[in-house]
């Protein structure tokens, strides 16, 4: 491995924890799952979180993402779904509050922790942009497959291992408890977050 490459894996490196530590819905997945169901089903929805990166990454090393993030019409449509999706799992734990006071759904059994955290990030309009940055600024139009392929799995590994880190500190047995008394405000704030980021990527459309 050639010092170029080292050093470019090693900027990637810190560049994806950076992008992957800022708030967002996947952290606030990772969360729920965490102090609901425990440490293997937030480890389950970060893997989730990280194949959809991996997608995100294939795209971006095969011009998928320039096409995406360069048409008007594609994006619109990329947003809209993650619109959609942000503001019904906002709305559905809103709603579980009120419905049910007593169990929210933080406590109830949300199965799919795979299929949800890959939803989660697969839907995030700012992703192939981001990575179209990073293939454009970073990486360069030279990299060879073999090289790609080893920038891939260090960003995958860097989205794994701060997920995975998220999981174990939630599922702490002081913080879980905390969490778990004051469940429902948590199902409110996270509704909330959902819709937030709903919005912002519905101001992007206008």
């Amino acid at each position: 491995m050639s010092q170029e490459v080292l050093s470019t894996a090693i900027m990637l490196a810190g560049l994806q924890l950076l992008s992957a530590a800022s708030p967002g819905p996947d952290f606030m997945i990772v969360t729920k799952y965490a102090v609901s169901q425990g440490r293997n089903w937030a480890l389950v929805c970060s893997l989730g979180i990280a194949s959809a990166l991996a997608v995100h990454i294939f795209l971006a090393a095969t011009g998928v993402s320039f096409l995406i993030a360069n048409s008007a019409v594609l994006l619109t449509v990329f947003k809209t779904i993650s619109i959609s999706y942000l503001t019904f799992i906002g709305l559905k734990s809103l709603l579980s509050t009120r419905k049910n006071e007593e169990k929210s759904i933080l406590t109830r059994n949300n199965k799919m922790p795979f299929a949800i955290g890959f939803l989660s990030n697969i839907t995030n309009p700012r992703t192939p942009i981001y990575f179209l940055a990073i293939f454009t600024s970073v990486i360069g139009t030279n990299a060879g497959y073999n090289t790609l392929f080893l920038f891939g799995c260090v960003m995958v590994a860097m989205q794994l291992l701060w997920f995975s880190l998220v999981s174990v500190a939630f599922t702490h047995h002081r913080i879980s408890s905390y969490i778990q008394q004051n469940a429902r405000y948590l199902d409110i704030g996270f509704g909330i977050s959902m819709l937030i980021f709903a919005a912002i990527v519905a101001t992007s459309l206008f």
